[in-house]
């Protein structure tokens, strides 16, 4: 009963939120990127719910940015990620994990304006390293370093945005895992 009238509040809040905002149109390829000599901050809050019949668990994710035009066409920029969760199950088992909280990664790039919006749509390109990447889901943290990187571009003609990008990532190989822990 209480989850149901939860659920309903939460939907009015996100519409009484979402009523107030607007899209500023049309794009300009001049707000993407930090004026020279600048800095901008970023913050990013995620939330998440998952109820099954036999628990309950929240997560959310926080990041933090920072961005700062080095030129008029080119800037830097660094974002560090965490999350935390908590995990508990009904009355009939209560139990409770708390809160864990855990940083995932540093990220390292540049954003680069190659071409500017005229004749042609504008050409920007971005290359981004995982400065630090923190591979294990709980307990003490296990770091590697600039393993994980992307590059890639991106343009629009009108409305549409086009973008492509190559990656490279660092995957724990999970045998190696289950036969580190059965050796124990």
């Amino acid at each position: 009963m209480l989850y149901g009238v939860w659920k309903r509040g939460a939907g009015l809040w996100m519409i009484a939120l979402a009523g107030p905002c607007q899209a500023d149109l049309p794009l300009m390829i001049d707000d993407l990127l930090t004026p020279e000599e600048s800095l901008r901050f970023e913050l990013g809050v995620g939330y998440a719910n998952q109820n099954r019949g036999y628990y309950n668990q929240d997560a959310f994710a926080l990041q933090l940015g920072i961005r700062y035009g080095v030129l008029a066409n080119t800037e830097l920029y660094g974002k560090l990620t965490g999350r935390g969760s908590q995990l508990r199950q009904p009355l009939s088992r209560p139990r409770n994990s708390g809160w864990r909280f855990q940083g995932r990664h540093l990220t390292l790039g540049v954003n680069h304006r190659f071409s500017p919006d005229s004749d042609t749509p504008a050409l920007l390109g971005f290359l981004d390293v995982l400065a630090v990447e923190n591979i294990r889901e709980s307990g003490a943290p296990k770091l590697i370093y600039a393993r994980t990187w992307q590059a890639g571009v991106s343009t629009y003609v009108e409305q549409l945005v086009c973008s492509a990008w190559v990656a490279n990532g660092f995957f724990p190989d999970p045998s190696a895992a289950r036969m580190s822990t059965a050796r124990r």
